[in-house]
């Protein structure tokens, strides 16, 4: 074993760089769930947006559509 006799200065200098290390890692560790969570969060509701925003606009277009609704009707109203 090897016997290293670091000054009190020494100890306390590489324990305070020890801590600092452990704390930004574990910072950068918070930051990178938190912002995957908000991504995926943020990707839910601009999906749901979009299926809102498609819905309203196949309601507009069979509300505007001259022709009779029926299966026979839906290619020539959405061309």
């Amino acid at each position: 074993m090897i016997k290293t006799n670091f000054s009190l200065r020494s100890r306390i200098f590489i324990s305070m760089i020890v801590l600092v290390l452990l704390a930004s890692v574990l910072i950068a560790g918070i930051t990178i769930y938190q912002y995957s969570e908000q991504a995926k969060d943020y990707h839910a509701d601009r999906l749901e947006r979009k299926e809102e925003q498609l819905k309203r606009s196949l309601w507009y277009t069979l509300q505007e559509s001259p022709l009779v609704q029926n299966k026979a009707n839906v290619s020539p109203i959405f061309s």
